[in-house]
């Protein structure tokens, strides 16, 4: 009998052994540096673990990842190490380095390309390290060195697409993590292109480290016109993460341009978005549902435009330091839309309707700018000419508590401002035409049965 259980015993040691998952882990093996310090913050260095993906059929590493970094097959991985080894070093809200900790790629004799032979976590473990104040110093004179030979670098061959895909069969970068720290610091504009064909894109990224002056060489995150959502969750590319601080896109570097693609943070104390930095522009977005906030911050400077943000425990749109235009924001658990403190904030054509607190709320000081045709329930909508609701709004006012396009005799439809460009798409894409609406969708009558049949009758 004692047999037979250490048989049992065994067996499933080894099913469990079978079944355990393995994880691909990209490490950057040499410094990347920039011309400025804050730049040269926001690249990774040698021994910094860049991602770490799940093996599975989707996730096998592109030609293009394995000419940018060593990539290893590691098993006996668990959530919290992920988390540990993939975030960055930060003092407050500022990022002092890439990485937190490092791995010490000459005693694991780490070298760019693919190994597929299998490592157990705790054969490398020991080969990780935090960073010390001394790996910043030593990351300052090394930068010292790249000023001067930065006239002789020579671009690698591939970085001159300058469009990359995300997502799907013969993608060039498996996650938005992988192309952002491939890509900050080559010349020009680079998009990535996320696509839907494998499913919700596991991920989440922290846009900096790319040196862009305008919107000619800036990071562009989109889908394209076929991957794109209509208006409605669920119907486009969708990015989600459910472990981990932070939010899901965090854009750091200037000139940055969020678009056409849903955000929804599943983590506990996780946001959809920030759009943190000088000229960041958030349009045609749905961010719902996150695990504390929707829009953690729009800074000086910033613009979110043409959105939905709804659904979320937190406030729907916190930190509103810049601009926010026809966007709709609904049933979050706190304020719809709170300005920070001591801010000029412009906020014109927005909905904040169904929130747990002050559908427009306010932090300490400042004030609300060139703010008006706002939208609210409660009173607290800035401008001189704002309206107030008294409408159902799930069966008056919007479609659904999860479809924010307009009916037909909502408050909100022909009691916008004309904004001109570039907002004068709404969050279908469809070019705002006469009176402009309130919020991210500019109401289209359907046509009649009727008007149909008399179409085709003449």
């Amino acid at each position: 009998m004692i047999k037979k259980y250490l048989m049992l015993l065994i067996l499933l040691s080894v099913s469990f052994t079978c079944m355990a998952q393995d994880y691909w882990v990209y490490i950057r093996t040499y410094d990347k540096y920039a011309l400025s310090d804050a730049d040269s913050v926001g690249r990774s260095k040698a021994g910094d673990i860049v991602d770490i993906r799940p093996v599975n059929p989707t996730t096998y590493p592109s030609e293009k990842s394995q000419l940018e970094w060593c990539i290893i097959k590691v098993s006996g991985l668990i959530d919290e190490d992920i988390d540990k080894y993939t975030r960055p070093w930060l003092d407050q809200d500022t990022i002092k380095s890439y990485r937190k900790y490092k791995i010490d790629i000459g005693a694991l004799n780490l070298k760019i390309g693919l190994d597929e032979v299998v490592k157990n976590f705790s054969s490398i473990e020991s080969s990780i390290s935090e960073k010390t104040e001394l790996d910043l110093i030593a990351y300052k004179i090394k930068q010292k060195w790249y000023f001067v030979t930065y006239p002789f670098q020579i671009e690698k061959a591939y970085a001159i697409d300058s469009t990359s895909t995300i997502n799907k069969a013969g993608e060039d970068f498996d996650t938005l993590t992988a192309w952002e720290d491939a890509k900050d610091g080559e010349t020009g504009q680079q998009t990535a292109q996320v696509f839907d064909d494998q499913g919700t894109l596991a991920d989440a990224v922290i846009i900096d480290g790319h040196t862009a002056t305008d919107y000619t060489d800036n990071m562009v995150v989109t889908a394209i016109e076929a991957e794109r959502h209509d208006g409605i969750e669920g119907t486009g590319v969708f990015i989600s993460k459910s472990q981990g601080f932070g939010q899901i896109i965090s854009a750091s570097d200037e000139f940055t341009v969020i678009e056409w693609v849903e955000l929804k943070n599943t983590s506990g104390d996780g946001d959809g978005l920030d759009l943190g930095t000088n000229g960041s522009i958030g349009r045609f977005l749905l961010i719902y549902e996150n695990g504390r906030n929707g829009v953690v911050r729009i800074g000086t400077g910033c613009i979110l435009h043409n959105s939905m943000v709804y659904s979320n425990p937190g406030i729907g749109i916190v930190n509103v330091f810049g601009d926010v235009n026809n966007v709709s924001t609904y049933n979050n658990g706190s304020s719809g839309l709170k300005r920070g403190g001591f801010a000029t904030a412009d906020v014109r054509n927005v909905i904040s309707v169904g929130n747990g607190g002050d559908d427009f709320a306010v932090d300490t000081g400042g004030n609300w700018g060139v703010s008006n045709f706002n939208l609210d329930e409660d009173g607290t909508a800035p401008g001189a000419t704002t309206v107030t609701t008294t409408q159902d709004l799930t069966t008056v006012f919007f479609t659904s508590a999860s479809d924010l396009h307009l009916r037909s005799g909502a408050d909100a439809v022909d009691a916008g401002e004309d904004l001109g460009s570039p907002f004068d798409f709404d969050i279908d894409n469809v070019e705002r035409t006469g009176t402009w609406d309130i919020g991210a969708d500019q109401f289209v009558g359907a046509v009649s049965d009727v008007g149909q049949i008399i179409m085709i009758m003449n």
